[in-house]
């Protein structure tokens, strides 16, 4: 059974903890003491130049099976301005707590945690093994994930991330690649423009009339692609000359099917079509793994299946599936592990900006249907 005072006091206590993204030493180091006395296995994994901290913590069954992946990421947002109270200091009003990551995503964190925790004092036999996953950078590049895989730190039969998507619960993701493009003219003195000189901020212009127009990929359950131009820098506005550089940063959030090599054809194809070759060079934007894919998992996987009826059990009413327009941790464990992941956790509203506020009732049911969701499948 959930202990929800205990559950609430490490929320709030999360709450407390600045940890911004690139500042998560703090978090990690409280939560792995947190776990160690809770009775976990825990290992802090460390990565890049900067050591940053992932914390890894275990529950093994007495029996062999499943080993399920709890997922959480430890790092915010930075702080907005607009904040109306202190963001590292919980305010409760009713049912809501106000503070920065009190919807993204602390209450997903303590919420895992004193699920598996609620599990092992239960006395109940268990088999497999739960892993606590909690990672840094997810709302970076979501290098912490990446490098605890590419590490070798987890191996898991399938997954839950704990991100903020209470109901519907989340089937699938788009991806996500960058592209960084150059484009080049001609300097010369602005007085003489158009007769010498050749404008990059105007050929900038047409080639992005042209990206913004491209064609995007559909998928039968999630919809369509779209794209974001979302740089575009070039000139001197103190010296009288005409712009020879132009720089953009153009993404693309894909759905399964489409595939890096199509998007670079068509913008390789759409440069030729305006008469910019050899004045464009285009190349992927520069990250430490590879870009995150889009994926999708079917109502039929068994993880599914199980927080789908721990849900009903706990709220009475069946889930609604749903997939999300955006990226996070999540597909890098369905791409790089290739298992089927689940996105569930607690919510609440103004995530990624001023006045973030998550629900107790939501982080109180979310650790309940993680409970029967572990009882279903490793009981």
């Amino acid at each position: 059974m959930v202990q929800t005072e205990r559950l609430l006091k490490l929320y709030k206590d999360l709450i407390r903890i600045p940890s911004v993204v690139g500042e998560e030493e703090e978090v990690a180091a409280f939560l792995a003491d947190h776990l160690t006395a809770a009775g976990f296995e825990v290992q802090v994994h460390r990565y890049g130049e900067e050591a940053r901290p992932n914390v890894v913590a275990r529950l093994k069954g007495e029996e062999a099976g499943p080993k399920i992946l709890l997922s959480g990421h430890l790092d915010t947002v930075p702080v907005h301005d607009g904040w109306e109270t202190d963001p590292f200091q919980p305010v409760e009003e009713g049912d809501r707590v106000y503070g920065l990551g009190a919807c993204d995503m602390k209450g997903g964190l303590a919420a895992m945690i004193e699920a598996a925790r609620s599990l092992a004092e239960s006395g109940e036999a268990f088999r497999g093994e739960i892993i606590l996953g909690f990672t840094s950078d997810e709302e970076g590049r979501s290098e912490g994930t990446y490098s605890l895989i590419q590490d070798g730190l987890i191996e898991a039969d399938m997954a839950v991330v704990g991100e903020c998507r209470f109901n519907p619960m989340v089937l699938g993701f788009r991806g996500r690649y960058s592209l960084d493009i150059e484009v080049r003219g001609e300097v010369a003195h602005a007085s003489e423009y158009p007769l010498k000189g050749e404008n990059a901020l105007i050929n900038a212009a047409r080639l992005a009339i042209g990206l913004e127009e491209l064609p995007v990929g559909e998928h039968p359950a999630m919809g369509k692609g779209s794209a974001c131009l979302r740089y575009f820098s070039g000139g001197e506005p103190r010296v009288l000359k005409v712009p020879d550089y132009c720089k953009l940063l153009y993404e693309r959030y894909v759905v399964p099917g489409e595939s890096q090599e199509q998007i670079w054809e068509q913008v390789q194809k759409l440069v030729s079509a305006l008469g910019l070759a050899g004045k464009v060079s285009v190349s992927w934007s520069k990250r430490k793994g590879p870009f995150l894919e889009g994926f999708a998992v079917s109502e039929d996987e068994e993880i599914v299946r199980a927080a789908a009826a721990a849900f009903q059990e706990v709220t009475g009413e069946k889930p609604g599936y749903g997939y999300d327009p955006s990226v996070c941790d999540a597909n890098y464990i369905s791409q790089l592990m290739k298992i089927p992941v689940l996105t569930f956790g607690p919510s609440g509203a103004n995530w990624h900006a001023p006045n973030e506020y998550g629900l107790k009732s939501q982080v109180i049911a979310a650790a309940q249907v993680y409970l029967g969701m572990l009882q279903r499948l490793l009981t």
